[in-house]
Formats: C-alpha cells, structure tokens, sequence
C-alpha cells in the first residue's frame, strides 16, 4: 500500500493476516518480492526526484527490518530512482535500478555481486524500463516502456532474447 508506506500480507486463501509498515523507512515504494525459501520480504523505496533515500529494504516474513541498501547515486549498490525487485531460486535479488538503466545484482545477505545495462538503443540497453520478473530457469525479464519491449537475460547479464518491440498495428 504505497498510500500508507505498507505492506499488507494475506494468505493463500485471500484473508487478511498481518501489515508491515514501513512508514518509519520509506518514502515511496515500488516494489517487492519475497525469498519464501530464507523467509525474507524484499522492497524497493524508489525514493523521488527530491529525495536522497533511494534504497532496497529487506525484512522478515515477520516486518522485522534486517537492513537498509543503498542511498541515492550510481556507483555500485547505489540506486537512482529503483522501480522493481526479483528474486531468483538461489536467493540472489535483481532490482530494476531504473534511473540508471540497469540491473543491479545482491545476494542474500545484501551484498553487492554485480550490474549490467546502460541506457540507449542498443540491445542490452534500457531506454524507460518499468519492471522486472524471473523465471524458474532464472531468467530475467525487464520491461521497457520507450521500446515497447522486454528484453530477457540469464542471471549471469547475457542478453538472451528481445521479446516485442513498438508498433502501430493492432497485432501480435
């Protein structure tokens, strides 16, 4: 609930649990993503234009906060404007730092492993990227709103596939 800077935990069945409030850390949240098998809550702060908290929380299942990532900038594990996180079945954690144009990868403790992507046209580039998602194979995919396009990577940052592209016709 980005209104009320909270995270807000239902079941399977869809019943109310349980609320994280993130209120007391966060200034505008974007995304999240959960490691069901160490039992961590990842979420991104996206922060804002005017804002120098720009950071990667991660919490327990339980809303205990563990650490903070991260502070405005574009040196490694420093985010611009950071709009969606991942987490693939080894527990390593991709976050969609957009401002910058890439992907940065921790592992679970929150370390920093590495990055890839730049802005511009080119394959492997990001022009206005929006989302991210993983596979069972872990995959990466990356949406790309000025492209029209999502660009798929293995977990390594090897460019895999270009899915879609802009178009004016009304077809696949």
């Amino acid at each position: 609930d980005r209104g009320r800077k909270s995270v807000i935990v239902y079941d399977n069945f869809d019943l109310y649990r349980s609320v994280i409030s993130l209120a007391t850390v966060a200034t505008q949240l974007s995304g999240v993503a959960i490691d069901d098998e160490a039992g961590f809550l990842y979420v991104v702060d996206r922060g804002g234009i005017d804002s120098e908290i720009h950071q990667l929380l991660k919490y327990t299942l339980n809303g205990e906060l563990v650490k903070q990532i991260g502070i405005r900038g574009s040196k490694p594990s420093e985010f611009n404007l950071p709009q969606d996180v991942t987490v693939g079945s080894d527990g390593m954690v991709y976050v969609l730092d957009a401002g910058n144009f890439r992907i940065q990868k921790f592992d679970r403790e929150g370390e920093y492993v590495t990055s890839w992507g730049a802005a511009g046209t080119l394959l492997g580039h990001f022009g206005l990227p929006r989302s991210i998602t993983i596979d069972d194979e872990d995959n990466i995919y990356v949406s790309d709103a000025q492209f029209g396009n999502v660009q798929v990577f293995n977990k390594e940052g090897k460019l895999l596939m270009v899915l879609g592209g802009l178009s004016q016709d009304d077809e696949p």
